[in-house]
């Protein structure tokens, strides 16, 4: 199963992440997802994506913590607009340490027609 494509919405392109449902034993997958993520981004123009990460039932470990502030960082010149969905307790408070370190805003929310919504509206 592919876990990182873009989707077209409203005409614009949308590059779709899918962390979600992975867990701590399930690192591999993970930074498999990352690193074919990091790949298409970097292909990408300067400040050109919208990017919806999907994170819904996924676990996070300090590993995957580390890898994720390498990966946003790696990511800020090419992202215009962040999303994420399944963000909530622990992961809400990782995403704020990350958010800090990086120095980028993500918006969360609820579910991906919210994010795609929210991304296609930012000019």
């Amino acid at each position: 199963m592919e876990r990182v494509y873009f989707i077209e919405y409203k005409g614009k392109k949308i590059l779709y992440i899918d962390i979600s449902n992975l867990k701590k034993d399930d690192e591999d997958l993970f930074l498999s997802i990352i690193d074919t993520a990091k790949k298409i981004i970097a292909s990408q123009p300067l400040n050109s994506l919208l990017i919806i990460t999907n994170f819904i039932n996924s676990e996070i470990t300090p590993k995957s913590t580390s890898v994720l502030k390498e990966f946003a960082l790696h990511n800020k010149p090419y992202v215009k607009v962040a999303a994420l969905i399944g963000i909530g307790g622990i992961k809400k408070i990782l995403l704020d340490t990350i958010s800090k370190f990086t120095n980028r805003k993500f918006y969360i929310f609820n579910n991906i027609d919210e994010a795609k919504e929210f991304l296609t509206s930012q000019e």
